[in-house]
């Protein structure tokens, strides 16, 4: 499952059956939101999302189903997916973010605190992709985000460029 972080296909041979994840009886709440909070790092989203996404994205993306159980591990009656954008875009400009640099992958960041993008590097027509610098981050341009947020999405945050992070 790791190849995903990565933004590389995994195909749909991978999830031949959804695999079942289980909601956590550490954490509060009973509600399952369109973005679902996960220790995995995976980014899980409801049938809304997908549905923007497949309509306004305009990167690859391979959508994985899987189903989530609640406390008294009951199958919720939604469908739920883990998002997959593939490729990656090198623009992190490395003067203005703050992070640490891995001693075992060069060029790629461990630690990402504060970021700033090299907007000469990104293609204006992406509104979707995966920073190279640290693959599990998912960048999302302020068109797309305000789409995510007018379908009525839950339990997503978005963070303005520039703003504080612990990634």
């Amino acid at each position: 499952m790791r190849g995903w972080l990565r933004g590389a296909p995994l195909g749909a041979h991978c999830f031949a059956t959804p695999p079942v994840f289980e909601m956590s009886r550490r954490l509060g709440g009973k509600v399952v939101h369109d973005y679902v909070e996960n220790s995995l790092g995976y980014l899980i989203v409801s049938e809304r999302v997908r549905s923007v996404l497949e309509h306004l994205a305009t990167a690859p993306i391979e959508y994985l189903p899987l189903r989530i159980t609640d406390h008294k591990g009951r199958l919720h009656p939604h469908a739920f997916f883990i998002v997959n954008v593939l490729g990656h875009v090198a623009c992190a400009d490395r003067t203005r973010s703050q992070y640490l640099e891995s001693s075992m992958r060069p060029g790629q960041f461990c630690d990402l605190t504060r970021l700033y993008l090299d907007t000469d590097r990104v293609d204006a027509r992406k509104n979707i992709f995966r920073l190279a610098e640290l693959p599990r981050v998912i960048l999302v341009r302020e068109d797309l985000a305000e789409a995510l947020h007018q379908c009525g999405s839950a339990g997503g945050e978005l963070l303005p460029m520039g703003s504080e992070a612990s990634l």
